[in-house]
């Protein structure tokens, strides 16, 4: 039985230094993310993915 590894997690800063996120989407997360949590890269994804697709009023 295989044992399932547990995804990297990063913190705000280390993300927004990320190159594998363009301005835009760094301008989201600034917004989104907090300064004392960490996030897996899927996690990030799904987050920005849910705030582009929502509807202004």
């Amino acid at each position: 039985m295989a044992l399932e590894q547990e995804a990297p997690a990063f913190t705000k800063e280390q993300l927004l230094e990320s190159a594998q996120f363009g301005s835009l989407q760094k301008d989201i997360l600034r917004a989104l993310l907090s300064d004392t949590m960490s996030y897996t890269i899927g996690q990030v994804h799904r987050m920005i993915d849910e705030f582009q697709e929502k509807v202004v009023d």
